[in-house]
C-alpha cells in the first residue's frame, strides 16, 4: 500500500472517528472521562444525592425528602463517554499515521496537536470541568469552534495529497 493510500485511509477514519467524538461527546453531556457525571447533561446530580423539598408528602415531621442519586449507566458500554474516549484516541492513531506517511513534518505535528486543541475547548465547554457551570450558548461556541478548528485544519489547510511518484 502506498504511503498515499495510508493517509487517504487515515484521513478516512480519522473523519469518522472525529464525528463519533462529537455526538458521543454531546450525548455524555461533555468531556467526564475523569468526572463522575454519568448521564447526559449531568451537571445538576452529585453522587451523594439530593433534597427534594415535599409538603404534601410527610414522611416523617422534616418536611423533605431524601432522594438517592443513581449512576444512568449500569455497564460500562451503556456510557457515551466511554464511546467518546475510544473515538479520540482513533482520531489521534490515525493523526499519527497521517503524520508519518505525509512526511512533512510541520504539518505532521500541528495534525497531532488540533485534536488536543479541540478537545482543550470541549473541556472548556463541559459544565464542572473548568467553569462552574458555563452559560450554554458560551457552551454551545465552544463546541461550535472546537468542530471548526479541526474541520478547517483538515479539510482547507493540510496539503493534498498528490499523485507525483516520489512520494508513492
Amino acid at each position: 500500500m502506498t504511503r498515499a493510500r495510508i493517509a487517504r485511509w487515515s484521513r478516512t477514519v480519522g473523519h469518522g472517528g472525529w464525528w463519533v467524538f462529537v455526538v458521543a461527546t454531546l450525548f455524555a453531556g461533555g468531556i467526564n472521562w475523569w468526572n463522575t457525571h454519568q448521564s447526559i447533561a449531568a451537571s445538576f446530580g452529585p453522587d451523594c444525592g439530593w433534597t427534594m423539598f415535599a409538603p404534601l408528602t410527610r414522611v416523617g415531621g422534616a418536611g423533605y425528602v431524601d432522594v438517592a442519586w443513581q449512576p444512568a449507566y449500569t455497564q460500562w458500554w451503556h456510557d457515551p463517554g466511554v464511546y467518546a474516549l475510544i473515538a479520540f484516541i482513533v482520531v489521534v492513531v490515525t493523526a499519527l499515521i497521517d503524520a508519518c506517511a505525509s512526511g512533512r513534518m510541520i504539518t505532521g505535528v500541528v495534525t497531532v496537536l488540533v485534536p488536543f486543541a479541540a478537545l482543550g475547548l470541549f473541556v472548556v465547554a463541559t459544565p464542572d470541568s473548568v467553569m462552574a457551570q458555563p452559560h450554554t450558548v458560551i457552551s454551545m461556541l465552544l463546541v461550535l469552534a472546537a468542530v471548526a478548528l479541526r474541520e478547517v485544519w483538515m479539510r482547507a489547510c493540510l496539503p493534498r495529497w498528490s499523485p507525483s511518484p516520489a512520494i508513492q
